[in-house]
């Protein structure tokens, strides 16, 4: 630039040299690329002035790996001198993950042959890019013949990304599954009866047969030991649980009084536990169920019933709930659940659960958890309504065993048929040997035990 200055009456022009702008040299490549998903380290730059100092900084970075897009970085140079220069990278951030697939239903999944197989399908997702395209690629299910059998997914995002997924499917042939095994047994048929693992042993209890008996039978996994009949009355309709290191039976009915007496096995002899020898604060009944939680015996529903007419009165059930601690019963709030009898209960990933039964007027296939300290009713499961089922828990999983769907009608049709729930899904299992209603189930010997019933 050029500069006058006067002095001395005379004009002196004095000259200063142009002064230099900084230079920016960027490290690494430009354009760059980066992963969607994965942080970006910016290479950053280098700046140099061959006259003054220099300043270098990045003066815009809006680079989010988040989305997909390009970004320019921008790089700022300063001397002391107050020129100053820019410099740009252009970072384009890509995806090259591909979509998740989320199998809806169990997987694997199993149908009984002959059956109409219907796939629940799937559903695609992607952090960083449109899904594109969602397809079954190939199924190759053939619910004519037993075995396994794949339904492959397929899901693409506009990035180009491509995902698959395969479910497993068994068509389970019910005339010829392995997996139920009978036995012969050395008591007589019944319906009614209770069964309990206690002391290393199989119980079988009481039992509607003809008449009502009050037997008492033991497996060592070898062989059935009668014991000497209970204490207690004849009876069917009753509960069982293991409590206090002892087994307990609750209430019942004969097929004309109904009980609501309490006994307790020791594994020596039976134990009248009615309070002060007489009844028990909760009103006779039978068809209810018994669970042990939270370190105490509950007891829950059921019906005092006698005759057939009465079974269609609604008035004839219960949705009370009792509580024993050992000591004394206390009742629960009522539950949310309706009146009935012939449901089934179980504890299940901390929590009890009420499965189906019949309110006097229809079956029911409602279900309801609760968790000590509310009810919650639950998703409604495939299987059908019925009453006169059984439930357990099975490698991990919660099982409902045949039953009724007649409206609890004792000469209607039985099922035969077995879910497992697994706490997100309902799948079908095997099917029993032979359809069954007021049977008993059992987990004993690391397996799964069906035990007599009324066909």
């Amino acid at each position: 630039r050029g500069e006058v200055f006067y002095g001395g009456g005379s004009q002196q022009t004095v000259y200063t040299l142009p002064s230099s702008f900084p230079t920016i040299t960027l490290n690494g490549t430009d354009p760059t690329t980066t992963l969607a998903g994965y942080s970006y380290t910016d290479a950053g730059a280098t700046a140099t002035d061959a006259n003054s100092a220099v300043n270098l900084s990045v003066a815009t970075n809006t680079v989010d790996t988040d989305t997909v897009d390009t970004y320019v970085v921008v790089y700022q140079a300063s001397d002391t001198v107050g020129n100053t220069v820019y410099a740009t990278r252009t970072v384009m951030v890509i995806d090259r993950t591909p979509p998740t697939i989320t199998i809806i239903g169990a997987d694997p999944a199993s149908t009984i042959a002959g059956t109409t197989y219907t796939d629940l399908g799937f559903t695609a997702t992607d952090a960083h890019s449109p899904i594109a395209s969602t397809t079954t690629v190939s199924t190759n299910v053939n619910t004519g013949q037993a075995g396994s059998y794949a339904v492959v997914y397929e899901a693409s995002d506009t990035a180009g990304n491509v995902a698959y997924a395969t479910r497993s499917v068994a068509v389970v042939d019910p005339a010829i599954d392995s997996r139920w095994l009978t036995s012969a047994v050395d008591w007589p048929a019944r319906g009614n009866h209770t069964s309990a693992v206690f002391n290393d042993a199989l119980w079988v209890m009481s039992g509607l047969v003809t008449p009502t008996v009050n037997d008492v039978w033991s497996y060592d996994g070898v062989s059935w030991t009668q014991s000497s009949d209970a204490s207690w009355t004849a009876r069917g309709g009753h509960t069982s649980a293991v409590f206090n290191d002892a087994l307990w039976v609750t209430g019942g009915f004969d097929g004309q009084d109904v009980f609501n007496d309490i006994w307790s096995y020791d594994g020596n002899s039976w134990t009248d536990q009615t309070p002060v020898a007489q009844e028990a604060s909760w009103t006779a009944r039978h068809d209810h169920t018994s669970v042990v939680f939270d370190d105490k015996l509950w007891v829950m529903g059921g019906t005092d019933a006698t005759l057939y007419s009465n079974f269609l009165n609604p008035a004839q059930y219960h949705n009370d709930i009792w509580s024993f601690d050992g000591v004394s019963w206390t009742q629960q709030a009522d539950a949310s659940w309706t009146a009935r009898g012939g449901h089934t209960s179980v504890v299940f990933q901390d929590k009890v659960w009420i499965l189906g039964g019949f309110d006097g007027t229809n079956t029911l296939n409602d279900i309801w958890s609760f968790d000590g300290v509310s009810w919650q009713q639950e998703a409604t499961p495939l299987w059908s309504a019925r009453g006169g089922h059984t439930s357990v828990v099975f490698d991990g999983k919660l099982w409902v065993i045949g039953g009724v769907h007649d409206n609890f009608d004792p000469v209607g049709t039985a099922l035969p048929d077995s879910w497992a729930f697994d706490g997100t899904t309902w799948t079908r299992g095997p099917n029993l040997p032979a359809a069954r209603v007021n049977h008993t189930s059992a987990v004993f010997d690391n397996a799964l035990w069906v035990l007599s019933g009324n066909a």
